[in-house]
């Protein structure tokens, strides 16, 4: 038997596919772009070597962003989506071993991220021709996004192997780097600022920020700082080994629906009962299904609600760092205020990613599964279906919408009373930024939801339509902040008049961008629904046949044979 035959059938498929060669031809040419753009913008009466430090750290950030989220879009729901299709049972039926189907699955998956990386090696070297940087800082820095691009590939593979849902081996893998990357360096923060950190600096060593940090020289050889980096990168590294070895090790076993890992009658009746709620409960829910029955559908699960509770134990830390900036010692009120100000743009993040993440997850799996084409046979119109997404949606993102609004009003409050951060002239730019902020947030969660459902119709997979939504509605307002740190990388002094320009800019940007997204969508979806939900084939289930015989009382269907239906051409 060939070795590893799932990895060497990976490599010859990756080597045919055109974006093989696409995805390395734009990662050089948005490198390039950057390079000739901070080149131009860069004071020219400066050195060329702090020309060259800020282009190499800008790409280098670019990189180590790209790296942490290649598992959540490459291998998230590879393992997942074949326990769902039902094809990796038929793997386990030859020879083939738990390490051959993660491996070979790893390789297929991350090649493009891999041949990425490399096509930027050489750009990366270019600041070495000027002085800007040693060799050792180049070679340090493609370790760190190295071990990292690992870590968090084998973070997808490991959360994908246990996990059969897409959104539950998404939101894992989004999890698991934002504990690692996030939450732990920020706990680490609140301890210092409660015991002064002694003896903590194990929460550090996982974060690829940490080693990302100690990569330069002038970190790398201070007092601890050989130690610091090399013990971060191996914890890095065995993570992500662990990870791996973890997948390989219960893939084998956790593929069946029963069996040595199957669970007991009860205990699925228990799970069954915590998703759906009591019998009580579906009983009094059922008027819904003459109302509105995709409605049902969509608020019948209440896992989507229970999937956001860690945006919940963030609020209690951030509050932490909030009260912390009342300290009478300035150390700790500029720490303080620093830390909510990051963390208050990372739940902002957050939030809009689990809005992609849910808004699409519903059709993109009905429309996969064929369930979708089902319930367009039924009287049910589009228009209602895509409202009553709407406000399903809306019932579970209400709340952290409205805590983040509260966030952004606590903020401005800070800086208008106690002004911990000593900003002064520039309060009312910051003022400004968070209470626009409060208004660009419900426009970019109206539009996510909109452009995530007709992303969800078109895309592939559940990973593309979420990548395709944010990339449609947020792409531009990022690429603005991108923008404005790379000005910042490049030493060009902002006045506070061009600083409040590029806010009123970027605010502006943010609100056409969505309005035009919301509109494109709406009009796809008005539309184009039944033709392009109608693409796939249908397979049925229970569900659709329960609201099939609710919109179609006269008909003769059961819940065994969904293949009754009419067939819709």
């Amino acid at each position: 038997m060939t070795f590893l035959p799932i990895v060497e059938r990976g490599l010859r498929v990756a080597a045919r596919q055109r974006g093989t060669f696409r995805t390395r031809l734009i990662v050089v040419g948005v490198l390039l772009v950057i390079w000739f753009f901070l080149s131009v913008v860069a004071p020219q009466s400066g050195r060329a070597v702090e020309r060259a430090r800020a282009i190499f750290n800008t790409i280098t950030i670019m990189g180590l962003g790209f790296s942490m989220l290649a598992g959540l879009f490459l291998t998230a729901d590879c393992l997942s989506e074949e326990r769902r299709e039902g094809t990796l049972g038929l793997l386990f039926l030859t020879d083939l071993k738990g390490y051959d189907v993660v491996l070979g699955k790893l390789v297929s998956t991350s090649l493009h991220a891999l041949y990425a990386m490399l096509a930027g090696m050489p750009l990366l070297a270019l600041p070495l021709l000027t002085g800007g940087m040693t060799a050792g800082e180049f070679w340090r820095m493609m370790l760190v996004l190295t071990a990292t691009l690992y870590l968090s590939l084998s973070a997808g593979m490991c959360v994908s192997a246990v996990h059969r849902e897409a959104r539950a081996a998404i939101g894992g893998t989004l999890l698991t780097m934002l504990v690692l990357s996030g939450i732990l360096p920020v706990l680490w923060w609140l301890l210092r600022l409660v015991r002064g950190a002694i003896g903590f600096d194990w929460l550090l060593w996982p974060s690829p920020a940490y080693a990302y940090r100690y990569a330069f020289d002038v970190n790398y050889s201070s007092y601890h700082g050989t130690r610091e980096f090399w013990t971060s990168i191996t914890v890095i590294a065995g993570l992500g080994t662990a990870l791996l070895l973890t997948a390989m090790i219960l893939l084998p076993f956790v593929w069946q629906e029963k069996g040595r890992w199957g669970r007991a009658e009860n205990a699925q009746s228990r799970d069954y009962r915590r998703r759906f709620g009591s019998r009580q409960f579906r009983a009094a829910r059922r008027w819904l299904l003459d109302a509105n029955p995709f409605y049902w559908l969509m608020t019948r699960d209440r896992s989507a609600r229970k999937a956001f509770r860690l945006f919940f134990v963030l609020i209690p830390i951030w509050l932490c760092f909030f009260f912390a900036t009342f300290s009478p010692m300035t150390t700790t009120q500029r720490i303080g205020f620093t830390v909510c100000m990051f963390m208050a743009f990372g739940l902002h993040l957050l939030l809009k990613a689990w809005v992609a993440i849910e808004a699409s997850r519903r059709l993109s799996e009905d429309r996969q599964s064929g369930a979708l084409e089902l319930l367009l046979v039924t009287p049910l119109q589009p228009r209602r279906m895509v409202a009553a997404q709407r406000k399903a949606l809306w019932n579970v993102f209400a709340l952290p919408v409205l805590v983040l609004a509260l966030v952004n009003l606590a903020m401005t409050w800070l800086l208008l009373g106690p002004d911990p951060a000593k900003v002064g002239n520039e309060v009312p730019i910051f003022v400004g930024i968070y209470l626009g902020g409060i208004a660009v947030l419900l426009l970019d969660v109206h539009a996510l939801m909109r452009v995530a459902m007709w992303t969800s119709l078109t895309a592939k997979r559940h990973n593309r339509a979420i990548l395709a939504a944010l990339g449609r509605v947020m792409l531009p307002s990022w690429s603005a902040i991108l923008f404005l740190v790379f000005l910042g990388m490049a030493r060009v002094n902002i006045g506070k008049d061009e600083m409040t320009t590029f806010v009123v800019f970027w605010f502006l940007l943010g609100a056409v961008v969505d309005l035009v997204a919301m509109a494109w969508a709406e009009t796809k979806l008005r539309l184009e629904f039944r033709r392009t939900a109608t693409l796939g084939h249908a397979t049925g289930g229970a569900e659709v046949v329960e609201i099939s015989r609710s919109l179609l009382p006269d008909s003769r269907l059961t819940p065994h044979a969904p293949h009754d239906l009419p067939a819709h051409r």
